[in-house]
């Protein structure tokens, strides 16, 4: 429900900005660029804060702040009156938003038998939301108009965080961690990026963001210049392969966390780095869109591999009762991909076409996972 209200609000921005005044091509993708970006550069500096509060004051309570700090926002930008009034929004929308972190956090301080598999769910549910997010606001959008829209989203976010008021319980005795007096607040915000072991994960999250976010960016461009059946619209391509995608990484997620709960995390995050660049790097090659839309498809089970291997490596790499900071670090980790992945992806599109970025994440991917098992004494290290 969180993402869905979130997508049908956010995906949108671009288009909303001609509702604001801002009709010139070239102002409409540089203030596109902003409002995306934005969101993310908040969440990086925010998303540490509260990681450390959830572990004090009870990760539920920081799973409604997600839920309900995010409605607000999203209601009020069917209100705003100019496109700097909408970059405001989008601001305090990416200091306050974060539930999927909020809710990992939540899942892995109750210490579930099956820790993979649960977590692995979190994640079907996210790419099932970002799925239909996009789909529901197109629908939304032509029947109801962009403010209209605006407070359906912020309305499913709100009943989203009365459903958690109502019906999750968190364990008292994992309700609230104290941390010990003599430790300074700075400490404790930045101490997850110094635990050992730890900085590694949040390196694995964060290139993995950047990859995703990255390849998501120029799929519409690229998308255009790839053969189609003259039936077959870009923008109902770039729908398609999106969405085989996500609904690919959802199914395979609970599959694969049920692989991670049995082996451990290291086998999944293995075959997932492979995976990834396997299918990333004739994605930029190829002539026909089935052929990328394909591609797309195997790559989502690849990353949900790798997903859901992260999101158990963040756990497992955690002092106890230190949850809440840990996904905490895992979120700002991740904007921080969100942030920088559209960035070099425009870079690197405008410099050697539309199909670079993808074989260069590809590429990237690949070295990574030659730097983690290209060496024989890794094993014994990691």
């Amino acid at each position: 429900m969180v993402l869905v209200g979130f997508g049908m609000a956010i995906s949108f921005l671009p288009l909303y900005l001609s509702d604001l005044g801002v009709t010139d091509p070239a102002d409409t993708a540089l203030w596109s660029g902003i409002l995306i970006g934005t969101g993310s550069v908040a969440g990086i500096f925010t998303a540490p804060v509260w990681g450390a509060a959830a572990d004090r004051f009870g990760r539920k309570l920081m799973l409604l702040r997600a839920m309900l700090g995010s409605a607000v926002p999203v209601a009020l930008m069917a209100f705003a009156g100019d496109v700097w009034q909408l970059a405001g929004l989008r601001v305090v929308h990416g200091a306050l938003t974060g539930a999927p972190a909020a809710a990992s956090a939540l899942v892995a301080a109750t210490n579930p038998p099956r820790l993979g598999y649960a977590l692995g769910v979190i994640a079907a549910a996210v790419q099932v939301g970002i799925m239909l997010g996009p789909a529901a606001g197109g629908v939304a959008i032509a029947v109801l108009g962009f403010k209209a829209t605006f407070l359906v989203g912020a309305g499913l976010l709100a009943c989203s965080g009365l459903l958690v008021a109502m019906l999750v319980v968190e364990p008292v005795a994992d309700r609230r961690s104290h941390t010990p007096a003599t430790e300074a607040r700075l400490r404790q915000l930045v101490g997850p990026f110094g635990w050992t072991g730890f900085r590694a994960v949040l390196g694995l999250q964060m290139a993995n963001q950047l990859v995703l976010a990255a390849t998501l960016t120029i799929v519409p461009l690229y998308v255009r210049e790839l053969s189609r059946p003259e039936s077959l619209s870009a923008e109902a391509a770039t729908g398609l392969a999106l969405s085989l995608a996500a609904a690919a990484t959802a199914l395979a997620a609970p599959l694969v966390g049920r692989w991670v709960d049995r082996a451990g995390p290291e086998p999944a995050l293995r075959a997932g780095l492979m995976g990834l660049a396997v299918t990333l790097i004739p994605q930029g090659l190829v002539e026909s869109v089935w052929a990328f839309v394909v591609l797309r498809a195997a790559m989502g089970v690849a990353l949900a591999a790798v997903v859901a291997a992260v999101s158990v490596m963040t756990r497992l790499r955690a002092p106890v009762a230190s949850e809440g900071r840990a996904y905490g670090a895992f979120a700002a980790a991740q904007q921080s991909g969100w942030a920088l992945g559209p960035l070099l992806a425009g870079l690197i599109a405008a410099a050697l076409g539309t199909g670079a970025p993808f074989v260069a994440a590809g590429l990237g991917v690949a070295m990574l996972y030659l730097v983690r098992y290209g060496r024989p004494q890794h094993g014994a290290a990691a």
